[in-house]
């Protein structure tokens, strides 16, 4: 019997209605973190002075590693347009040397999808991005749209749908929503 080292990786694409799709890929991260695995996470549009998942990591600092965006992009905020090109191009090059180093078992692109859905990063830069992957290298990536073109890539593929959601009526809440 083979080894789960020996297993080629896995990519997982969770796309769709927010926050769910970013619940999934920090569920992974906690999963990973309690068999003592290693997890990258690299937060496109989130900061972790806003977000609340970085509080509920805290404690895991251990087994993951997080990169967000300062400012977070989300929730109204919009850095000028070449800050967030500077900031998407520092996040796929920590991931391209992450997937050399073979440090972390996973590596989540935490709305990465979105990125390119809003223009600030082509699907074919992170098509590309895919095709470079090592065959051992487990990746999610999440967001709220998903072309045909990079869903070809996942072994998982789960597209949440939210017939309603609090946010479409009600503020952001501490918690529930940040």
């Amino acid at each position: 019997m083979r080894s789960e080292s020996d297993l080629p990786g896995i990519v997982s694409i969770y796309y769709g209605s927010p926050p769910e799709t970013s619940f999934a890929g920090i569920g992974q991260c906690v999963r990973l973190a309690g068999r003592r695995m290693k997890v990258l996470a690299v937060w496109f549009l989130k900061s972790p002075d806003y977000q609340g998942e970085e509080f509920g990591l805290a404690g895991l600092e251990e087994f993951i590693d997080l990169f967000p965006m300062r400012p977070a992009v989300d929730y109204g905020v919009q850095p000028p347009a070449d800050e967030i090109q500077h900031k998407v191009e520092r996040g796929l090059k920590l991931t391209r040397e992450s997937w050399q180093s073979r440090e972390y078992d996973l590596i989540v692109l935490d709305e990465i999808l979105t990125c390119c859905d809003r223009g600030m990063l082509s699907w074919e830069d992170l098509e590309q991005l895919l095709i470079e992957r090592p065959d051992y290298m487990h990746v999610t990536l999440t967001g709220t749209a998903c072309p045909e073109q990079i869903q070809a890539f996942a072994h998982t593929l789960i597209r949440f749908d939210c017939p309603r959601h609090h946010l479409q009526t009600q503020e952001p809440r501490k918690g529930f929503d940040r």
